[in-house]
């Protein structure tokens, strides 16, 4: 009863009939309450997301399967220190982690959540080490930014390793195989034992004289275990009836006489200078009197054809040439066998090679994006082959890589790609909803967000994008709302986070703005975009030092950010640190010559600096970038008037004007206009 429980509740978890388990196993744990069975009924709870049940039944126990689904309970109800506290004892500290390589990872998760980086990097390491296929351990390790290079984590070592593994487990199943068949052999031979020996005397008995011209070393052949489930089917009790002798006979029977048809077709076809068959004689004085007495007894275990199988068994020189043949056949089976192992072996050899080769490709280039070397990452992808490199994944990958080269007509087409090809996956969503934000498509981002929330209303993804949609309308309360509602939905969503942060700090609530920003980096440390929008609020406090150290920790972390370059210039700046601010302008322009934020920068600084040539050369070369900014033309006006070019400042300002400027910067500009003809001493430096 409980072995059919037990499988009936399997069968249903895996037809994803989680309440049909749940009442089965909670019938199995009533009937045989073994902790083995409350390790299924945990994973029933599980599957059907009720990790509270799990908890409960799990609480106390101590096996070590007991224990990992107990902290995955704890884990996925944010109990993070009791999840710990049962994976690794603190009262007992040499006790293993459990279910290997798993309980390593859901440990480093742990450290990972409570900011222990480098405790999580061992666990994942160690985890990566006991499974080197464990590819949820390596992405974490490449997220912290400490993952070591493919070629020594997926290398050749590792190739052998994972085949000595699997040679051995294969020899161990061929083993424990081989010892059940030994010992079901062993109990056939032993009901044999009761049952054939009377058969065989009772056939001698009833056959004797008609079979007199047969040796007597051996009455039948000895039975071919190769059927052996018919043997268990028929065979019961302790002495069997005459039907039962019969009845295991039949089958038996019918082998030997498709083997002796065999031979005699063998020895038509090799053997031309063959002996007649002896049975030919006999056959024609025995048949008669054999089937009058067969009749009788209403069976048919001793029909004309079983004369042939033991004629065929018993030629005069059957003896050689059983042992020669058996020998012969045991050879050829055995390098059968063998050619077959190496064979097998060969496929697994070549198939881990492979698996592992895709894993080098695929893990180098998510490495190399976690460490925003996103040119090297892309050439990394391209060397996939065409049917991996068209899956969700790795277009969405491509899609990040390009949107952090600040190249969103790129990363919105292989985005767009890689949502038609998988249309239900909400990973990388998120990050695609704001590229459309950066391109003003406000008609395919809102497209984008209905169809997300009709796939799935509780994924964080889909309500930044329609969070990112209201942003994008300058409604900020509205897209604040919805930020909220992703960071409900998932508070270990960092992005969602540091969104919030953005619209409370474009509302000019910057005490929130701070809160959010923290949280998001309590979630990822390395979540640049939280550390420079901490940057931005404390740039426009006046706060420069805490602006300075917030942009270089963002800098450390995405150091080809051409963005970050120019703002940790601008801080410098503001600190009057002027030379290290041309600098790092200098760098910024050198990462992405099409971003005109740092050339308009530069040319502040060179203004400063007294270089108004300079300044106007960079100007100039701004403008074939950005040829409608007006805070461009404000700033060549305002360096025209420090040369004493009226004429030319007048006409940069009224072009500054015509380009509707912001309603803050339009009374600034209309200002320096009027006051182009007054010395420099009664202007107001407003630009």
């Amino acid at each position: 009863m409980e072995t059919l429980m037990v499988d009936r509740v399997h069968s249903s978890l895996r037809l994803f009939m989680y309440r049909n388990a749940i009442f089965l196993c909670e019938r199995l744990c009533a009937q045989f309450p073994s902790e083995t069975n409350v390790q299924l009924l945990a994973t029933c709870y599980l599957h059907n997301n009720q990790p509270y049940a799990a908890y409960h039944v799990l609480k106390g126990k101590k096996l070590p399967e007991s224990r990992y689904l107990f902290a995955t309970s704890c884990f996925r109800m944010n109990l993070l220190r009791e999840a710990e506290e049962i994976l690794c004892p603190v009262n007992e500290p040499n006790m293993e982690v459990p279910s290997g390589a798993t309980g390593h990872y859901l440990l480093g998760v742990i450290y990972r959540c409570t900011g222990r980086i480098s405790a999580a990097a061992e666990q994942f390491t160690q985890a990566l080490t006991l499974d080197p296929l464990l590819w949820a351990a390596y992405e974490e390790l490449c997220i912290l930014g400490i993952a070591e290079d493919t070629d020594e984590c997926f290398s050749e070592s590792t190739a052998l390793r994972l085949q000595q593994e699997h040679t051995s487990t294969s020899t161990l199943v061929k083993s424990n195989f081989a010892n059940e068949n030994r010992v079901l052999s062993s109990s056939v031979s032993a009901s044999f034992g009761d049952i054939i020996p009377k058969q065989i005397k009772q056939l001698h008995a009833n056959n004797i004289t008609e079979v007199s011209g047969y040796p007597h070393t051996s009455i039948m052949p000895p039975p071919l275990f190769r059927n052996v489930h018919a043997y268990q089917n028929t065979i019961s009790g302790d002495a069997p009836t005459k039907q039962k002798a019969n009845g295991v006979s039949q089958p038996l029977r019918r082998k030997y006489m498709d083997e002796a048809r065999l031979k005699k077709v063998s020895g038509r076809l090799f053997n031309s200078d063959a002996m007649p068959r002896r049975s030919q004689r006999l056959k024609d004085t025995t048949t008669n009197s054999n089937t009058s007495q067969i009749g009788g007894n209403g069976t048919d275990h001793l029909s004309g054809s079983r004369y042939e199988v033991i004629d065929e068994m018993w030629t005069d020189n059957m003896s050689g040439t059983s042992s020669s043949v058996s020998t012969a056949d045991g050879r050829s089976f055995e390098q059968d066998r063998a050619e077959r192992i190496l064979l097998q072996d060969s496929k697994v050899a070549l198939g881990i090679r492979e698996l592992l080769g895709l894993f080098r490709t695929l893990g180098e280039g998510f490495r190399l994006s976690c460490l925003f070397k996103c040119q090297e990452a892309l050439e990394v992808y391209r060397k996939l082959p065409e049917s991996q490199f068209n899956t969700g994944w790795v277009l969405c990958q491509v899609g990040k890589a390009y949107f952090e080269l600040v190249d969103y007509l790129e990363a919105d087409h292989y985005f767009e790609l890689a949502h038609r090809l998988s249309p239900c996956t909400l990973d990388g969503m998120d990050i695609y909803s704001t590229v459309l934000y950066h391109l003003n498509e406000e008609m395919r981002l809102s497209y984008l967000a209905q169809e997300l929330i009709s796939i799935d209303r509780l994924s964080p993804q889909a309500w930044c994008a329609v969070g990112n949609c209201f942003a994008l309308r300058k409604d900020h309360e509205t897209a604040l709302k919805n930020f909220q509602r992703s960071v409900q939905l998932d508070s270990r969503f960092a992005y969602a986070h540091t969104l919030c942060g953005h619209e409370y700090s474009a509302l000019e609530d910057y005490e929130n703005s701070i809160k959010f920003y923290r949280c998001a980096l309590q979630v990822d440390e390395r979540h640049y975009n939280a550390w420079y929008g901490l940057g931005v609020v404390y740039l426009r406090q006046e706060k420069f030092e805490f602006a300075e150290h917030h942009f270089r920790r963002a800098f450390q972390i995405n150091p080809r950010s051409s963005v970050l370059m120019c703002y940790l210039g601008m801080a410098l700046h503001s600190l009057k640190r002027n030379e290290e601010a041309l600098e790092m302008m200098e760098k910024a322009i050198a990462a992405d010559k099409k971003n005109p934020l740092p050339k308009y920068q530069k040319s502040l600084i060179l203004l400063g600096l007294m270089k108004y040539e300079e300044a106007l050369d960079e100007l100039e070369r701004l403008k074939e970038i950005a040829p409608h900014e007006s805070s461009m033309y404000a700033l060549m006006g305002k360096i025209y008037k420090q040369l004493n070019i009226l004429d030319k400042a007048v006409f940069c300002f009224g072009i500054a004007l015509d380009l509707k400027p912001p309603a803050a910067d339009l009374a600034i500009i209309k200002s320096a206009m009027e006051k182009v003809h007054l010395p420099d001493e009664l202007m107001e430096d407003d630009l």
